[in-house]
């Protein structure tokens, strides 16, 4: 989806003419948009491997919770 997003804004890019007033106000905030794209992605990314690792914290915790109350 991201990428599709990305498509969009290239291809609304390229539409433009680079020597009209409004297209570079517009080439503008398209620059923006793919820079929150990017950004959103980062974002997204992160917590996906924050997630990821939390998970696995989670499962140690529970293993090792499992072990002391075999042997204790």
């Amino acid at each position: 989806a991201l990428q599709a997003i990305r498509n969009e804004i290239i291809a609304s890019w390229v539409a433009t003419d680079f020597r009209d007033e409004k297209d570079i106000r517009n080439r503008e905030g398209m620059w923006m948009f793919a820079k929150t794209v990017d950004n959103f992605e980062l974002a997204l990314r992160g917590y996906i491997e924050t997630g990821k690792l939390a998970k696995a914290n989670l499962k140690a915790f529970d293993d090792r919770r499992g072990i002391a109350r075999i042997f204790g």
